[in-house]
């Protein structure tokens, strides 16, 4: 099981170290940089359906404020699955069309539930480092155990949205919403 985590991680610290210029460090925290090393790893091991997102670019759509999303929007220029992530920061209203993944930031709690609904089924991985998120129908979920950083995932939900999620992040996760 270490060895497992070792190798899914091993890549992860790379870019991180990689991400993070020496001045920039203070500010944005460095647990908020690991969030969004996670988020990016996670869209490394996830498959969208073919013909919806067959363009050169992977949109990562912020909604809300959260620490994170400064470090999330650093993301811009990387590359995941040979395409260039762009960054588009979204507010209440807008439109989601487009977006391959979307980060729910902290400050959407309170429209979460609506917030769902109205992306229920569609082809777009949902992360978010509000508690619950997964167990209300969120796709993963970030969260912190014992001074460390663990995620969840809803499995239904990917599923029920077209996106299939690479057994190898599975075995990592701890799974909630599995009803097969």
């Amino acid at each position: 099981m270490h060895r497992r985590i070792l190798i899914l991680l091993r890549p992860l610290c790379a870019w991180v170290v990689a991400l993070m210029p020496l001045p920039a460090v203070a500010q944005v925290e460095e647990a908020d940089m690991l969030r969004a090393a996670f988020v990016y790893n996670f869209a490394k091991y996830v498959e969208w359906p073919k013909p919806i997102y067959g363009g050169a670019q992977f949109e990562l759509c912020l909604s809300g404020s959260d620490s994170v999303i400064e470090a999330l929007q650093r993301l811009k220029g990387q590359s995941v699955q040979q395409r260039k992530v762009t960054t588009r920061v979204l507010h209440f209203g807008d439109d989601y069309n487009g977006c391959q993944l979307l980060f729910v930031g902290r400050s959407e709690e309170s429209r979460l539930k609506s917030l769902l609904a109205n992306l229920k089924n569609m082809p777009m991985l949902t992360i978010s480092n509000i508690p619950g998120f997964a167990k209300s129908g969120g796709m993963i979920e970030l969260f912190r155990e014992k001074k460390k950083l663990r995620f969840a995932i809803n499995l239904d939900a990917a599923q029920n949205s077209g996106l299939s999620i690479s057994s190898r992040l599975l075995k990592l996760a701890r799974i909630v919403g599995d009803k097969r």
